[in-house]
């Protein structure tokens, strides 16, 4: 099977952010997640990213932005095989195992590109989660 190249390949990708954000149009309008899921929703985005493939200051930069617009202040602590994501002001964290062993891309720009539609406003804190367990769920856009 051969593989895409150039429009189509860059074309496939978004497609696959598409039809991720277009979550916002089956999930109502909800109020703002508590911290604790606020926590938990950062911590399964910046796991999702580091582990396939962005970089370690890209996913650190992207959780601490999505913390903020979820109402917390967050800070990433990767280390090899896991993340650590600790909200300031709070003796709370989440440690998860991350293993940054493989690339997928479309995943990171899925991720990114819902990551973007909250902070932006666009999207509903809770479609980034749904979002977020259907990112793992997804086929690798090649091979």
């Amino acid at each position: 099977m051969e593989r895409p190249h150039g429009k189509r390949a860059v074309h496939g990708l978004l497609d696959r952010a598409t039809q991720l954000t277009n979550l916002k149009r089956e999930t109502p309008c909800l109020e703002p997640p508590t911290r604790e899921a606020a926590l938990k929703t950062t911590a399964l985005a910046a796991t999702i990213l580091f582990a396939h493939g962005q970089t370690t200051e890209r996913t650190v930069t992207a959780a601490e932005r999505l913390g903020r617009a979820l109402g917390v202040t967050v800070r990433v602590l990767p280390y090899w095989g896991e993340l650590t994501v600790e909200m300031d002001g709070a003796p709370v964290s989440q440690i998860v195992p991350a293993k940054p062993l493989g690339v997928d891309m479309g995943r990171v720009l899925a991720v990114t590109t819902v990551i973007d539609q909250v902070c932006d406003g666009t999207l509903p804190a809770e479609a980034l989660r749904l979002a977020s367990f259907s990112v793992r769920s997804m086929r690798r856009a090649c091979c």
